[in-house]
């Protein structure tokens, strides 16, 4: 398994995808490049029809977002929030540690405080439930009050 973070697709990837299928795409772009051509400046119409209330062409394309990660699974960044067991906020995810073997989290190195930034390392034992944007422990704050500071390699 490559550990280059480089390496690995783009989280989501957006596409344009014809509204109709490849062939109706092919038929109303003729269309809608004969409606420009014919369009001439000194008439006061919209380009796309005449009469009265014109209805605006319908899209070409829509955009289609689709995400690149395995099934049963919640994507986690780093600047989440944590909470504790009882939902009070104890910081944000600074690094998330995993096991490239097992492709698992093993620890979350949360930042606490505003100016003097405390940092808390937490194993991931402790986490009772993951959100896109949160994660909620199962421990209190007192026991993450308690907890050293993580020693620097």
């Amino acid at each position: 398994m490559n550990s280059d973070p480089d390496a690995f697709p783009n989280f989501e990837e957006t596409q344009h995808v014809p509204t109709g299928g490849i062939e109706d795409f092919k038929r109303r772009e003729a269309q809608e490049a004969r409606r420009v051509m014919w369009y001439h400046s000194r008439i006061n119409m919209p380009w796309w029809g005449g009469g009265p209330n014109p209805s605006p062409p319908k899209p070409l394309f829509i955009k289609e977002t689709q995400r690149n990660i395995p099934d049963g699974t919640v994507p986690l960044e780093e600047g989440a929030k944590v909470g504790d067991a009882e939902g009070k906020a104890v910081g944000d995810i600074e690094q998330i540690y995993a096991e490239p073997e097992e492709h698992r989290v093993t620890h979350l190195l949360i930042a606490r405080g505003t100016l003097a930034t405390e940092k808390k390392l937490i194993p991931s034992a402790w986490i009772k439930d993951i959100f896109e944007d949160s994660v909620r422990l199962t421990v209190k704050n007192d026991v993450i009050e308690n907890l050293p500071a993580p020693q620097s390699p």
